[in-house]
């Protein structure tokens, strides 16, 4: 009897307290919830939405949730976060509604442009747990910041981090808070049409320099330029000379000169020729 009594309780011990180290690591089970997905969407949402990230809902949780409504693959799974079940979210979204403090885990700083300072956090965990629910040592949370850069941020750096974020609110500018980039772009076509997109081939060359010593080059391209291609939010303080060719027009080198964050000129003509 005794014996199995042992053979009994023994698994019985081992499953209970392999249960507890797992309970122990991931407190709301193993959640792979992608911040840089949830970041990045916020990011494309803006530049469709001439710099602006969601807003206007009842709360920052419902405001983020508009993600939802504007086909970017960003359901309830990525929105609920990482401590409400996913089914929960799911069954509110479907339903046509918005998310709330209650069915959202994130913290989501609204209000914010694409011309804002890059190292404002847009949003972040708000109990504070690693990229797939596991529990983070000495608290912590994980953040994605404006600039596209997603990090954690230590229990022992919160409070820096807290203090960080309320000074570069309180520093915003007048062209952060209305979203307008530094600098803008339209096209001039050989027919004198003035457009802001083309639906065709482009590459977009740029040649940088911050002395007569320091000096370097490159390009982007693709199959259809955008009207957010055209949009510039942040730049280095240096020269940059533009030129840009579509199809078989390529047009005359523009240049403009960045210092202290602002172009000079904040607007420039492509001639295509």
């Amino acid at each position: 009897m005794k014996k199995l009594i042992l053979i009994v309780a023994i698994p019985a011990l081992l499953f209970g307290t392999g249960y507890g180290i797992y309970r122990y690591h991931f407190p709301y089970g193993y959640r792979h919830c992608c911040l840089k997905i949830l970041g990045s969407s916020l990011i494309q949402y803006a530049e469709l939405h001439h710099g602006r990230f969601p807003t206007g809902a009842a709360c920052p949780e419902a405001s983020l949730s508009l993600l939802n409504r504007e086909n970017l693959d960003i359901g309830a799974e990525t929105l609920s976060g990482k401590t409400v079940p996913e089914e929960v979210a799911k069954q509110v979204l479907d339903r046509g509604e918005l998310l709330g403090p209650d069915t959202c885990d994130w913290h989501y700083v609204e209000g914010l442009t694409l011309a804002d300072d890059p190292r404002l956090a847009l949003v972040w965990d708000k109990i504070g747990l690693g990229h797939d629910g596991q529990r983070l040592e000495h608290g912590g949370h994980s953040v994605f910041r404006i600039g596209g850069h997603e990090e954690v941020v230590s229990g022992a750096e919160w409070p820096d981090f807290l203090k960080e974020q309320e000074q570069l609110l309180a520093k915003r500018s007048v062209s952060a808070k209305h979203g307008r980039p530094i600098l803008t772009a339209t096209i001039r076509l050989p027919s004198g049409a003035v457009v802001d997109h083309f639906d065709g081939p482009f590459t977009l060359e740029e040649k940088f320099s911050t002395s007569p010593f320091s000096y370097g080059s490159g390009s982007s391209s693709g199959e259809k330029l955008n009207a957010e291609t055209l949009n510039w939010w942040h730049l280095r303080d240096e020269t940059i000379e533009y030129t840009l060719a579509l199809n078989k027009w390529k047009s005359k080198p523009v240049k403009v000169i960045i210092s202290g964050g602002k172009a000079t000129p904040d607007s420039i003509i492509f001639e295509m020729q």
